[in-house]
């Protein structure tokens, strides 16, 4: 009866050349390098990415506050007095003059 294909495998070890050692050993260095760089780089975005998020949070915080004083105002006049006290606008009819600093 004949063996099976995977016994009749027959593997030889030889010593391999210093030139095929260098190339493996390269190879090696150099992904482990890339791979080094790369998880550098997804640190560098997973931070970027956290602090874009505590952004986005505060300028929702922000807007969900201007909203909530919109929602609260009286009248004209009270919207007039929060552009000028908060956001230093004034009426273009005004005839207010700024001093130069």
């Amino acid at each position: 009866m004949r063996k099976p294909w995977w016994q009749r495998i027959r593997i030889v070890y030889r010593p391999s050349s210093t030139l095929a050692k260098t190339i493996v050993l390269s190879a090696i260095v150099l992904s482990t390098v890339t791979l080094l760089t790369i998880h550098g780089v997804i640190q560098g975005i997973r931070a970027n990415t956290e602090a874009a998020r505590q952004e986005a949070a505060r300028q929702e915080q922000e807007k969900a506050d201007w909203q909530n004083k919109i929602d609260n105002l009286g009248s004209q006049d009270s919207v007039e007095d929060i552009a000028k006290d908060e956001l230093d606008m004034v009426k273009p009819d005004s005839g207010y003059i700024q001093p130069q600093q």
